[in-house]
């Protein structure tokens, strides 16, 4: 029985948005100033990562910022292409994330009927100003849409479903160990620092920030990869039927995350095969034959552990003949399961 898990990365997540409610602030918004945008993320271990999975950004101009007569603050006009999206006065965070997959479905290509628009910037890298990327001028004040992904990935687009049935847009990344996936997001610039509960909102006291460094939020997910264990019998005895037992351990960073019994029946001389899958990438296989089948003889087996990767199917292979003592066989199955409470394995033969 497989012992699935996962890894947790620590990631701080950016303000996305700035939303536009009335308020004052030290200093009035200015709507004819120059605007950059930095897309980073936080902590080694992630910048790492994200860099192994090539990730870029691309860049679409969703609305541009229009001034609000007599506050502080501004409004948005949704340019043509995005002409269905309808940006209200009041709105909260998960009216902005059903915003944001209503422009991803336009500019990606993905609602029905629709064509994908062309991001303003393409494949920008992270850590730089996004304009920096073909030296465009800088962004001018407005609703921009941000789409994270792998630069080395065709389909990177796909979509995820959650417990209760919603189907949402995201796009997608690989290391070699881990699938990484992201959530378009709106960001509006010119921003406001958030407050202590995170929340940005134009109302916040402090200067308006033209220069924005956003975050991503990736979720993280360990790629599976799969073993094959190939049997093969030169010589059958007809009595009865030949049993072979392997026993499959899976070892990564030191723990086990995959174990189990794999019985191979034979009637006939010959080669047979069977797949195992959903094995983490990176983990160390070792496969061992338990029971060779009595009257049967392994004269061939693997030179050693293999390890699994993504992109290929790992494989053993065992050779065995008849030796001619004539003893049946009889098939035993192990099942394994885990004690969470005692942190051990449990095994029983069948």
């Amino acid at each position: 029985m497989r012992h699935k898990w996962m890894r947790t990365l620590a990631i701080v997540l950016g303000a996305m948005l700035a939303l536009p409610l009335a308020g004052s602030a030290a200093q009035d918004l200015d709507l004819t100033k120059d605007c950059s945008l930095t897309v980073s993320s936080k902590g080694e271990e992630t910048v790492a990562l994200l860099a192994e999975a090539n990730v870029v950004v691309d860049l679409y101009k969703v609305a541009d910022a229009t001034e609000k007569s007599g506050v502080d603050a501004y409004g948005f006009q949704v340019l043509p292409d995005y002409g269905s999206l309808v940006i209200g006065e009041d709105m909260n965070k998960d009216t902005w994330k059903s915003l944001a997959q209503e422009a991803a479905g336009i500019a990606l290509g993905v609602n029905p009927g629709t064509q994908p628009r062309l991001p303003i910037v393409t494949g920008a890298p992270l850590g730089k100003d996004i304009m920096d990327t073909d030296g465009s001028e800088a962004l001018t004040p407005g609703l921009y849409l941000l789409i994270a992904r792998g630069s080395d990935i065709a389909d990177y687009v796909t979509t995820t479903t959650n417990e209760e049935g919603s189907v949402s847009i995201v796009t997608t990344a690989r290391s070699r160990e881990y699938t990484i996936r992201f959530s378009p997001e709106l960001v509006a610039i010119p921003s406001k620092e958030a407050d202590e509960n995170g929340v940005i909102s134009s109302a916040n006291p402090g200067d308006w920030i033209y220069d924005l460094t956003v975050f991503l939020k990736p979720e993280i997910e360990e790629r599976d990869g799969s073993l094959e264990i190939i049997k093969d019998l030169l010589t059958y005895e007809d009595s009865h039927d030949a049993i072979f037992v392997f026993q499959v351990e899976a070892v990564l960073d030191g723990e086990l995350v995959y174990s189990d019994v794999v019985t191979m029946n034979f009637s006939a001389p010959g080669e047979q095969r069977t797949l195992i899958e959903g094995i983490p990438v990176g983990a160390v296989v070792t496969v061992t034959e338990v029971y060779s089948g009595a009257g049967y003889t392994l004269v061939a087996g693997p030179d050693g552990p293999v390890t699994i990767t993504a992109d290929s199917v790992a494989s053993v292979t065992f050779t065995n003949d008849y030796d001619y003592s004539e003893n049946e066989g009889h098939g035993i199955t192990n099942n394994f399961t885990y004690d969470l409470e005692n942190g051990e394995w449990i095994w029983v033969q069948e």
